[in-house]
């Protein structure tokens, strides 16, 4: 599930959730998570699993840069799997 669906699902701000955080997190830097111009690190995502129950993956977490993008990464991991 993705961060913006998860606080309209939940009817929480972007300040209410970053509050969730241990340290807290500020409401820009969950707006930037959820308009991808910046990065979840791995523990925030780790931590946004746990505080939601495990509604958000860190998988969900991850922003791809366009569909050519997704679409190679899709392709190379197939090919790993092909491959071992």
């Amino acid at each position: 599930m993705q961060l913006r669906d998860y606080l309209q699902r939940h009817r929480l701000t972007q300040a209410a959730f970053g509050r969730r955080l241990s340290p807290p997190v500020s409401q820009g830097k969950v707006n930037h998570w959820i308009n991808g111009t910046r990065r979840v690190s791995l523990a925030e995502a780790l931590q946004i699993e746990r505080v939601t129950g495990g509604e958000i993956r860190p998988c969900d977490l991850v922003q791809v840069g366009s569909t050519t993008e997704a679409h190679q990464a899709a392709q190379d991991q197939s090919t790993a799997v092909e491959g071992a």
